[in-house]
């Protein structure tokens, strides 16, 4: 039988825990630029996480199942007992861009699940980055994707633009000030995934080291208000609705002209400084010191 644990019960279970506790009032509103960090493991939940969370257990009649055991709360959601033996036993995920806790605050919720943190390995997690001077449809007219070939033009009926694979390194453009209901402000966010393959999966202790984005970098805000439109250049960027549809119709040579103008290496914005700026500021807040009671 496959299970799934949620619900108020495993609500209260969660808030009056000690763990959850600390790190809501020690590791709280710290900004991080991840916005979903999906963590997996060989080794099973530990058994008082297990113990914790079973009076919360009910029968998960979902078509579409993969892993045995499924528990969902605000905090993380945690699969475990996959059905394909091949793949890692438990895959964890937490957001701390929505939870706003701190690199040791995730050390702390593993801690939780997990009697050993360190055979935690990253499976896959999304970079951020949000944009107060321009619009998404600015942002998405002047942005490179490279080696990606999959875009939405009817982005502005959506409201998110995509490019790329929903199975790849997919980036994603929406509207965050339209999502948070926030009026008469300009929040574009710009969100890229990185996955691992099975091998080369890096461990937790060295995503926790990390202070340079492994993403985001590889994106480029081009500023193509230096691009002259009547060249051949600035004249097909001009034919279609987004740079990345522009670039993916050039032929070779014009693609190198593209790549080598200073548009392009002295882009409106750098993607990746801003990131890094984010992602230094985020592991210098901590608060290791403090013990959990």
């Amino acid at each position: 039988m496959n299970y799934i644990y949620k619900g108020d019960l495993l609500d209260r279970v969660f808030d009056s825990d000690p763990v959850i506790r600390h790190v809501m009032l020690h590791e709280h509103k710290v900004g991080c630029p991840y916005d979903g960090v999906y963590f997996c493991s060989k080794d099973y939940p530990r058994k008082s996480f297990l113990n914790q969370i079973k009076g919360s257990r009910s029968e998960n009649r979902s078509k579409n199942i993969y892993f045995r055991n499924v528990l969902i709360s605000e905090y993380f959601e945690v699969c475990w007992q996959c059905l394909n033996s091949s793949q890692w036993m438990t895959r964890v995920r937490i957001n701390p861009s929505v939870l706003e806790i701190s690199p040791h605050g995730i050390e702390l919720l593993l801690s939780m699940i997990f009697d050993n943190i360190h055979s935690v390995f990253i499976h896959s997690f999304d970079e951020k980055i949000d944009i107060t001077t321009l619009s998404l449809s600015e942002v998405v007219s002047s942005l490179h994707v490279p080696y990606s070939r999959n875009t939405n033009s009817n982005y502005l009926n959506t409201g998110t633009y995509y490019c790329g694979s929903r199975k790849g390194q997919q980036c994603k453009i929406y509207d965050k000030a339209k999502q948070m209901k926030v009026k008469n402000k300009t929040i574009t966010r710009i969100e890229k995934t990185k996955k691992y393959s099975t091998n080369s999966r890096p461990s937790l202790n060295e995503f926790m080291q990390w202070k340079d984005s492994k993403a985001i970098t590889s994106l480029v805000l081009v500023d193509v208000s230096k691009i002259d439109k009547r060249t051949a250049l600035g004249k097909i960027i001009q034919q279609h609705k987004t740079l990345q549809e522009a670039y993916n119709s050039m032929d070779k040579a014009l693609r190198r002209k593209l790549i080598r103008h200073p548009a392009y290496l002295n882009p409106s914005i750098n993607l990746g400084d801003e990131f890094n700026s984010q992602l230094i500021k985020w592991h210098t807040v901590s608060s290791k010191n403090v013990k959990v009671v």
